[in-house]
Parts: C-alpha cells; sequence; structure tokens
C-alpha cells in the first residue's frame, strides 16, 4: 500500500494517502500552520507539541517572511528533535516569498526524515537576533507515526 499511483507531482491530498502502512507502522497525517512574531522567532516558538509515542516525519515544509525581510540572524529554521527539517539564510527570508527546500538559500534540508519519539516540531533562529520581520509564517504537513506499536 502506498501513494495512489494517479496522484500528480507537486500535489497532496489527504483522501489519497493510505494510513496505517501493513509493514507495522501506524501512522496520520496533519498539518499545522500559524503566524509567528518576531518575538516568538528569537526566543523559539514550539509549533507542534510532542505526542507521547509519536515521532514526526515532516513531508512538506514552507515559511515566507511577513512585514519586511529577516536581517541580522545568520538562519531562520524548522526543527524536528535536533533534525534541521528545514533552514534557510537570512537573505532568502524576503517579505512576501515563501521558501522551501528548494529555494535559494536553503541550508539543512531534513524533508521525509522520521524525528525522535515524543519531541515537538519548533521554529527558531540561529546567529543573533532577528530583525526588520515582523512574522514568520510557516506551514508543515506530516505524518506522525506511532513507534510503539504493539507494546504493552
Amino acid at each position: 500500500m502506498g501513494w495512489r499511483e494517479d496522484i500528480k507531482v507537486g500535489i497532496l491530498r489527504a483522501d489519497q494517502i493510505f494510513l496505517g502502512i501493513g509493514n507495522g507502522i501506524e501512522s496520520s497525517l496533519g498539518q499545522v500552520s500559524g503566524r509567528a512574531t518576531l518575538a516568538q522567532l528569537n526566543a523559539g516558538l514550539v509549533i507542534a507539541a510532542a505526542q507521547p509515542g509519536r515521532a514526526y516525519r515532516p513531508l512538506l515544509v514552507r515559511m515566507r517572511a511577513i512585514g519586511g525581510a529577516v536581517t541580522t540572524c545568520t538562519l531562520v529554521r524548522i526543527m524536528n528533535d535536533t533534525n534541521v527539517v528545514l533552514s534557510n539564510t537570512q537573505a532568502s527570508m524576503v517579505q512576501d516569498l515563501w521558501v522551501n527546500e528548494a529555494t535559494s538559500g536553503a541550508v539543512s534540508t531534513n524533508i521525509n526524515v522520521t524525528g525522535g519519539v515524543n519531541k515537538s516540531l519548533t521554529l527558531d533562529k540561529t546567529g543573533t537576533a532577528a530583525t526588520v520581520v515582523t512574522h514568520i509564517d510557516y506551514v508543515v504537513l506530516y505524518q506522525l507515526i506511532v513507534s510503539n506499536l504493539g507494546a504493552n
């Protein structure tokens, strides 16, 4: 079981994915999106809370700067435990441009890599505090995998 063969490239619909794959992995599809303030970006923000006995596998990740370009910090990134899911240089985070793993300036991408069990997804920055930008929009489509299948 897996993806329907007639799915178009670049389009992902929840009704076209088979969940509870017959290889002992039970999973569900989820999505988190929102708008983080500059203060939240600089402090680090949990965008998807840890789920007991489960691990996140990000499938699609997007970010964009709102209110101005990101300046002064080194990277803006979404983390999955210790895995950098997506990080973009501050120079690539211009106002109103959605960035992803294919964007010029993408530094680290671990799309489709399962993070640690009982770990959250976070949005943060590296280096000095980000300035000018007022908000960061983010979208993460993920698979939530049950890691302790069969455990009592």
